[in-house]
């Protein structure tokens, strides 16, 4: 959610999804709340036909290929059957399982995850609006109802998301290592991480990222990949037609990755605050965004603003209160930095596209956001926005020392 955004932020409670916000949340429901008519495939728990799903076809850019036609469902932006088969059997789901499901497309990993998790709840998101709407026409159809759809490009939004037992990835939008480290950070020890990749660039960053990963005991993983062939009619017998090639990999979260984790990285938080926030509003607001990361205190390094709110005693009182190191940063320096949520509102207050996330970047030494920027609304009224990073090395030396404004 933007810097400075005057609509609130999104809260995604455990087992149960927020109610629509200005279209981002699309949730199936029966219209009268009730239970959902009968579908012809209410029997069927595990192993729907990619027929019973309506998808966009990739080379038609409007999405009116007829998709919203229930009874002309095409080929597209759908993960097949056999792939689908597969990731769903190594996400290892129970029937509570809290599930993600990150580019969701139209929608047949994580609305087939609802029906196996029936008491659990699946968390999705889609970046393209087309998709996302035939995802949600799809749930809808299909009778699911624990299932919730953000229209939306990862990682912006997860942090309000409940702790998974699983997360798939069937889309990354350019962020996949980012979206791997921020998984196994969030996934409860023994959870899985599966994904779903067809080219090579993606599993040359898909696999340095799990052997990171491994290699700091957060996690094991293993590859399949996935060649299949379906029958074709040729004259009066069957032909085979090869499927495009699919890479699974899956990463289990180590039993003892919460100590692994902790041991190994330190962060940054960059925080945001309208003018005259107290000390207890911004210590609430980190405080929460820490939780939302599943990251203890004790990891904090330094903690970053503006230099805009240098002046601002509230946030000096905090970061004095905890003993951490705080630094401002230039509107030039907040600006050089790239992040997955600018806010117009911010750059024209502070001169920067973006403060928290920006902020806790630079304090971190470049490193990858673990939080996006969270927006919270203190018991004085203020909102404060908090974002945290982590160190791109465990040497806190790489912390800013000379920064303009740090004290």
């Amino acid at each position: 959610m933007p810097v400075d955004d005057p609509s609130p932020p999104l809260p995604f409670p455990s087992h149960r999804p927020a109610p629509d916000v200005d279209g981002r949340l699309k949730m199936s429901r029966a219209p009268d709340g009730g239970k959902l008519p009968p579908q012809e495939t209410d029997a069927v728990v595990f192993g729907l036909a990619d027929d019973a799903f309506l998808c966009r076809h990739p080379r038609d850019d409007a999405g009116t290929n007829g998709a919203t036609d229930a009874s002309q469902p095409r080929g597209g932006l759908i993960t097949k059957f056999e792939a689908r088969a597969v990731s769903l059997a190594k996400l290892a789901l129970g029937r509570r399982s809290v599930v993600w499901d990150i580019g969701a497309g139209s929608g047949s990993v994580g609305i087939e995850a609802a029906r196996i998790a029936a008491d659990g709840f699946v968390y999705a998101i889609e970046k393209n609006p087309a998709d996302a709407a035939i995802a949600a026409d799809n749930a809808t159809r299909l009778g699911v109802r624990n299932y919730a759809l953000c229209v939306g490009k990862a990682p912006a939004g997860l942090g309000d998301w409940p702790t998974p037992d699983a997360v798939f990835i069937g889309g990354s939008g350019g962020e996949l290592a980012m979206l791997i480290e921020l998984a196994l950070t969030r996934l409860r020890p023994g959870g899985r991480l599966v994904i779903n990749l067809v080219t090579l660039d993606n599993l040359t960053r898909a696999t340095s990222a799990l052997d990171a990963a491994a290699d700091a005991g957060v996690a094991s993983w293993e590859m399949v990949q996935l060649q299949a062939a379906r029958s074709r009619p040729i004259l009066k017998t069957l032909r085979l037609a090869a499927e495009n090639p699919v890479w699974i990999l899956t990463a289990t979260k180590c039993a003892t990755a919460a100590a692994n984790e902790a041991a190994r990285f330190a962060v940054g938080v960059g925080v945001g605050c309208d003018r005259g926030s107290s000390a207890a509003s911004i210590a609430l607001a980190v405080e929460t965004a820490l939780t939302v990361g599943g990251i203890g205190a004790d990891a904090v390094s330094v903690i970053a603003s503006s230099e805009h709110k240098a002046d601002e005693a509230g946030l000096r009182e905090f970061a004095a209160g905890q003993g951490w190191p705080l630094h401002f940063f230039a509107a030039s320096e907040l600006d050089g930095v790239t992040v997955p949520n600018p806010s117009p509102q911010a750059l024209q207050h502070a001169g920067s596209a973006s403060v928290a996330e920006a902020a806790a970047r630079l304090a971190a030494a470049g490193g990858d956001l673990l939080v996006g920027k969270q927006k919270f609304r203190g018991a004085d009224g203020k909102h404060v926005t908090v974002a945290i990073a982590r160190l791109s090395t465990t040497d806190l030396t790489t912390a800013p020392s000379s920064t303009s404004g740090a004290v």
